[in-house]
């Protein structure tokens, strides 16, 4: 059954896994528990997740630092003038610009946050670099990417490892004046 499966195709445990082995002829069973679980199968729970885990929803022994309303890991540099809240995370190495808001997001390791920036309910790849004024919100940004200044990027986009958004390329909201 589970040699069927192609090489990197996602597999649906709910709807494939669980199914496939009944048909098999498998015992399945299962076993109630009412502590924290999690399925961070998309961005915004993967988000989500995180929060409950800095801010201390819930209790664990992987939080390499104190609960409260964001972690930054060793070397990161956070310019003092900078929002960061909302349970979010600066990852080893990563560094957030003068005057740049982080809200509830996820920043891996030596990202690069730009001044002036919002990021807000997304994650932000490790190695990736956000330019200054740069709107994220419910965004992915892959590793190394690098989005150069004055987008704005909104629910649900993605993008991909190494990619480059030129200055100004995207916006959702009225141009500026």
């Amino acid at each position: 059954m589970i040699d069927d499966i192609p090489a990197g195709r996602p597999v649906s445990v709910e709807r494939e896994t669980f199914p496939g082995l009944l048909d098999a002829g498998f015992l399945v069973v299962g076993y109630i528990d009412s502590t924290y679980w999690l399925d961070l199968g998309t961005p915004d729970a993967f988000i989500r997740g995180s929060r409950d885990l800095v801010t201390g929803r819930i209790a664990s022994s992987a939080l390499p630092g104190p609960v409260g309303d964001w972690l930054a890991l060793p070397g990161a540099s956070v310019a003092v003038d900078a929002k960061i809240g909302g349970g979010a995370v600066v990852g080893a190495g990563a560094v957030v610009g003068a005057g740049a808001t982080v809200d509830g997001a996820v920043i891996f390791d030596g990202a690069m946050i730009g001044e002036g920036a919002s990021v807000r309910s997304s994650v932000v790849g490790a190695g990736a670099v956000i330019g200054d004024r740069v709107s994220l919100e419910g965004v992915v940004i892959g590793d190394r990417a690098r989005i150069e200044p004055d987008n704005e990027l909104r629910a649900g986009a993605r993008v991909f490892p190494d990619a480059v958004l030129r200055a100004g390329a995207i916006r959702f909201s009225s141009d500026r004046v």
